[in-house]
């Protein structure tokens, strides 16, 4: 969530609800009080790239779980510190044009994973995430 804060909603009772947008500042108010007020131009900005990252412990492979939300491609720098890359691994990418989309008996392959080549040349490296999309990178390490 962008800026979740504890809270609850009771059934049965009106709430005063104000919301405010200008530019890329946001403020929400419930009942006179002010709940949220994120400004994205200011070095917030709202989330649509989360990662995760482990290592597979027999192997020594790094893996890197990366989801785009949004449905414009976006391009990261990912920093491995301390990673001895071993340079080709792969990149398994789930995507579709759109975020609703899902396979059916007339389209079972319609959202289908696609694996592809992908070189780490050092610990930081840029990537380009698909729009709509999760995305496992598989990189191997030197021992």
């Amino acid at each position: 969530m962008l800026d979740s804060k504890p809270s609850h909603i009771d059934t049965g009772r009106w709430y005063d609800i104000k919301l405010t947008v200008a530019g890329k500042h946001v403020k929400c108010w419930l009942d006179g009080e002010l709940i949220h007020d994120i400004d994205s131009a200011g070095g917030g900005g709202y989330n649509s790239l989360f990662a995760t990252a482990a290592t597979d412990a027999p192997s020594g492979d790094i893996i890197v779980k990366v989801v785009n939300t949004q449905a414009e491609p976006l391009e990261a720098s990912l920093s491995l510190t301390g990673a001895n890359l071993a340079g080709a691994g792969t990149a398994t990418v789930l995507t579709s044009e759109n975020a609703a989309d899902e396979n059916s008996l007339d389209a079972p392959a319609k959202v289908s994973p696609k694996t592809e080549p992908v070189t780490a040349s050092g610990p930081t490296f840029a990537r380009k995430f698909a729009g709509n999309s999760f995305t496992v990178l598989r990189l191997p390490t030197r021992k």
